[in-house]
């Protein structure tokens, strides 16, 4: 809603013109009575003649004196006040409180609106639409690259609990598909990594979709990467649990943390029930194969919040959230908007529970949400406080994303910039 205020239409002050009108009026009158009907005759021997010319000049007379009364009457009602300053319209707008918390990382994400200081979600999650999740796997299965053999095998576990991996840097998202949506080749990820490599600690990825797994293992293993896996399904945990075995063998120190779902319950596809049946058969299959790591599922803090139960039964707390979607939030508010998010969500848990970031940035391209703009430097500026705020735990946080997502429509609802989260503006080699 955008009420308009504008100034007079003329640009100009009204006089008091009843004041004017009245004295001209009034001083006239006098002068009339004073010089035309109040004056008698001066003689009264005057001829019939002379009289009929007396007579004739008072009526002139007061003839000319109407007539400047009506032209008294005509300057007044000339404005003669100065004119106002004429200023642009006045408009106010009115934010209505609506969330599109849209994840905005490999498969989008809906963010709610909060608040400046303050990250109580007030609004309804708007759903990702069916586009912007991970294109299916679609042809024949493309060989592994090994980017260097892949070296010892482990004991089995995770690489430390509760999946902190002790490291300086902080976790990167990445999604193996083109702008074509067709899968990456095996050379294309081995390029992508390589490029990420002394930037971040871990890799996050969402599913098992395009052999990314046995793909990315090798690649992510050369360069000193842990993997934040995913099982993107949860109608089909078996099968994706199955080809996470597959790919990692029994090297499971490399593994980080699993997730089961993405925002599932944020984007109205699954209930908390559901996800966590589906957390508690991945965590059995897994165990059985070895793997004693993190096993949980990752929402929006939108959803968390209002379901701690997502993160009760799990190793540590995973969360998304990007301020860009608060309209609230300048791009150098970035960090503080994340730091008192995530205090936010810890109130609402049962047990002093590790919170980890999964998914935060901001988008070099797209619209403008209120004081969140997009851009490269704001971009620079929301990220360089995001670091800072994390500084002393890098390791509870997961940028996002590697690169642009050109696989991705864009969409109102995020504000088309879907497609733009990359760090540092980038796409991969292979666009």
């Amino acid at each position: 809603m955008i009420p308009l205020r504008f100034s007079s239409i003329t640009g100009y002050s009204a006089p008091s013109y009843t004041l004017i009108f009245s004295r001209i009026t009034y001083l006239l009158t006098i002068i009339f009575e004073l010089f035309v009907v109040a004056r008698p005759l001066s003689d009264n021997s005057l001829k019939t003649s002379d009289l009929q010319i007396e007579i004739s000049s008072n009526i002139n007379m007061k003839r000319f004196f109407t007539s400047a009364v009506a032209m008294a009457a005509a300057v007044a009602a000339i404005p003669v006040s100065r004119p106002l300053i004429k200023r642009e319209p006045v408009t106010t707008i009115t934010l209505t409180t609506a969330s599109t918390y849209t994840q905005v990382v490999a498969p989008a994400t809906p963010i709610p609106i909060i608040p400046t200081g303050t990250a109580t979600f007030q609004g309804t999650p708007v759903p990702v639409p069916d586009d912007q999740k991970p294109p299916n796997g679609s042809g024949s299965k493309l060989p592994c690259v090994t980017c260097s053999p892949s070296g010892s095998s482990s004991s089995g576990s995770s690489g430390s609990p509760g999946g902190s991996n002790g490291s300086k840097l902080p976790g990167i998202s990445y999604a193996p598909y083109r702008g074509d949506h067709q899968c990456k080749s095996g050379d294309e990820i081995k390029q992508d990594i390589s490029d990420l490599a002394g930037s971040y600690s871990l890799l996050r990825i969402y599913g098992t979709e395009c052999d990314q797994v046995s793909k990315i293992y090798p690649c992510a293993k050369a360069n000193g990467m842990k993997l934040f896996l995913g099982i993107w399904d949860i109608n089909d945990v078996q099968s994706e649990a199955k080809l996470i075995i597959d790919a990692i063998g029994d090297d499971w120190d490399i593994v980080d943390t699993i997730s089961v779902g993405n925002e599932l319950v944020n984007n109205g596809a699954a209930t908390p029930a559901q996800v966590l049946a589906a957390v508690d058969e991945a965590r059995a299959i897994l165990k059985t194969a070895g793997y004693n790591g993190p096993v949980l599922t990752v929402d929006t803090f939108v959803a968390v919040q209002e379901h701690p139960e997502l993160c009760e039964k799990s190793e540590y707390c995973a969360i998304n959230a990007h301020a860009f979607f608060d309209p609230h939030t300048f791009a150098d508010g970035a960090g503080k908007w994340l730091s008192d998010t995530v205090q936010v969500v810890k109130s609402k848990l049962s047990s002093d529970k590790r919170v980890v970031v999964c998914e935060t940035g901001w988008p070099t391209k797209g619209d403008s949400n209120g004081n969140a703009v997009p851009g490269l430097t704001q971009q620079g500026s929301a990220l360089r406080a995001i670091r800072e705020a994390f500084s002393d735990h890098p390791d509870d946080l997961i940028l996002f994303s590697a690169f642009n997502d050109h696989w991705k429509k864009p969409e109102p609802a995020t504000f088309h910039a879907e497609q733009f989260w990359g760090i540092d503006g980038k796409d991969s080699a292979s666009e």
